[in-house]
């Protein structure tokens, strides 16, 4: 029997997966590590030490650990986070740290951009607006501050299409991180738009060919062979990033279901026919069906908050996991679960490095009001999980005022697994959310597009109808939805206070030096 290795290179580690002919689970493993915080909108990583390294040692841990020889592994997927700048050399060596998703240091670059193009004309091409977080705002800001870089730079890719470029020594990748690439992307064309590149200052012969996530990208070589153990001449599949990997874990999703992605960023995405450019989120390609579009909403951060809130205020806790077995996590969800809805008026505005969407905004900050000295650390950590439920309400009714209904919700990612969490978003955004019983995540959707490659599956649908089938269905509680709907009016009026004079829509009034 053949196997298909699905491996995510992720913010807070490295996952890898193996399936066999029937998709299911042989062997998986998560790997940790630390992507440096964002600080100053600043946040880099090593795609050669760490990633591509990461990319290794979890394929030599799934094959040592499970015994699962490389020469049964038929195909390969990757995924990770985007949109990030991974700049390469003639030679395919990086000519710098890449500039990761939430890097949001050009903001005179993204001005630049919106003022030289014009906005309407870049969302009426594009269907995407440029900021500060965008790919080509960073290739100007890597023009503008470190020419030596630039000007050794021959290649440009993301997270994931730099480990399908380790394996393969091909320059690809796939529409729906194509169209990450504003203003360069020509979205009807679902091609490269030579006329921006030129106006901008970029050669188009930078860019990467473009692909769907599914297509053989290429096979791994001679030289990729000997540093993973892996066979040469194994099909690579061209990948996408790790939400878009999450959809296809959990078959792709169709019009109506809603996948809410609880990630170290969360994450909401919609499938929506062929939506118009939406001002405040992003369109995008469904990284399989042709003819299928995404709306997709990115907040800054959601599972990063409780990753920064456990490693700050539950020291003693972490320090046990070992020795006790129960996560810091759950601890800290058995004490919020305790806490009333509302947190007994303590209230978190989520922005601790800034927010993408639905508001712009790099200079964002976070905000905690209503503290008294009756609230605990049980408060806190239930209010900023409902802060992060706030912003998934602003998402899914900004998407339904356009239009695009909303039948159910698909829970994923690491925080779908705490109860609490979920049943507070559930509350807040007032729809019922189902929680898969079946493995998921961006690993198994990397390993499904290699599936899909190789000409093991093509049934998407299937694994829908599996997914909901197979899931635990969470209900809304009326009594905490409507004590949440008071609160919501309260979250709404404070976050325009945490927001009032740091407002950067990356307008056209900079000249970007």
């Amino acid at each position: 029997m053949d196997y298909v290795l699905g491996v995510d290179i992720g913010s807070q580690g490295t996952k890898g997966v193996v399936l066999d002919e029937n998709l299911d689970v042989v062997a998986r493993l998560t790997m940790p590590f630390d992507i440096p915080p964002t600080w100053c909108g600043i946040a880099e990583g090593d795609a050669e030490e760490i990633w591509w390294g990461a990319f290794k040692a979890v394929w030599h841990n799934l094959s040592n650990s499970f015994a699962i020889p490389g020469k049964k592994i038929a195909g390969i997927g990757c995924s990770s986070f985007g949109p990030c700048l991974v700049p390469l050399s003639a030679e395919g060596r990086p000519t710098r740290a890449a500039m990761l998703y939430s890097d949001a240091r050009a903001r005179n670059e993204a001005r630049y951009i919106n003022k030289r193009l014009g906005i309407d004309r870049i969302r009426d091409m594009g269907r995407n607006g440029v900021n500060p977080y965008s790919i080509a705002a960073k290739l100007l800001w890597l023009k503008n501050h470190e020419p030596e870089s630039f000007e050794k730079t021959a290649l440009l890719l993301t997270g994931a299409n730099y480990i399908v470029y380790k394996l393969t020594d091909m320059h690809v990748v796939d529409y729906s991180q194509g169209a990450l690439l504003a203003p360069f992307y020509n979205y009807t064309r679902k091609a490269w738009h030579t006329g921006t590149c030129d106006a901008l200052g970029v050669d188009v012969d930078l860019l990467p060919a473009l692909r769907g996530a599914e297509e053989i990208a290429g096979y791994v070589t001679a030289k990729a062979a000997e540093e993973t153990d892996l066979p040469a001449g194994t099909p690579v599949v061209v990948s996408c990033s790790d939400g878009m990997a999450e959809l296809v874990s959990a078959g792709g999703g169709n019009n109506g279901t809603a996948i809410l992605i609880y990630g170290n960023t969360g994450a909401i995405i919609v499938p929506a026919g062929a939506p118009p450019p939406i001002e405040d989120l992003v369109v995008t390609p469904h990284p399989v069906r042709r003819d299928q579009d995404l709306v997709v909403g990115v907040m800054e951060t959601a599972g990063a908050l409780t990753k920064w809130f456990t490693a700050n205020f539950a020291v003693a806790e972490r320090e046990s996991e070992c020795n006790t077995g129960v996560s810091a996590y759950q601890v800290l969800s058995a004490e919020a679960e305790g806490v009333p809805a509302g947190s007994e008026g303590l209230i978190v505005i989520p922005l601790f490095s800034g927010e993408r969407t639905p508001m712009e905004n790099a200079m964002a900050r976070g905000l905690v009001a209503g503290l008294t000295l009756s609230h605990t650390r049980s408060h806190l950590y239930r209010a900023l999980l409902e802060g992060i439920a706030y912003g998934f309400k602003d998402h899914l009714d900004l998407i339904e005022d356009c239009g695009i209904s909303i039948s159910r919700i698909i829970a994923l990612g690491g925080g779908s697994q705490s109860d609490v969490w979920v049943q507070i978003v559930t509350d807040v955004t007032g729809r019922r959310q189902f929680v898969p019983t079946m493995p998921t995540g961006s690993d198994i959707g990397a390993a499904y597009l290699a599936a899909i490659g190789i000409g093991l599956t093509d049934d998407l649908e299937g694994i829908t109808a599996r997914i909901i089938s197979d899931s635990r269905e969470v209900m809304v509680n009326r009594h905490t939805s409507t004590v949440y709907k008071s609160q919501y009016e309260i979250y709404q009026y404070l976050h325009e206070v945490a927001t009032q004079g740091t407002r950067d829509k990356a307008h056209p009034d900079s000249n970007g030096s």
